[in-house]
């Protein structure tokens, strides 16, 4: 894969559950380690560029404009691969 955007990518696997499932938002987002790291040092950047503390931010979750996801590392799954659960 060439290019990846895993904020885009987190957004699709949202939007096309709630389009499966009739407008409900999964419960869980499982992703890959390395997607899980690199959500992490993102949000951590984009704490301390808003002048807020990066320990303050709940790693288990991540929110978005639809609602509070919580996030499952999941080993099996490969870098790129992430899946909603309702």
């Amino acid at each position: 894969m060439e290019y990846f955007d895993a904020s885009e990518e987190l957004h699709n696997s949202i939007t096309a559950f709630m389009r499966d499932h009739n407008g409900q938002p999964p419960r869980r987002i499982h992703i890959a380690p390395a997607l899980y790291k690199w959500l992490n040092e993102i949000r951590r950047d984009e704490s301390l560029l808003r002048g807020k503390n990066p320990e303050s931010i709940g790693f288990s979750t991540i929110e978005t404009d639809v609602g509070t996801f919580e996030l499952v590392i999941d080993e099996l799954l490969s870098d790129y691969e992430i899946i909603a659960e309702g």
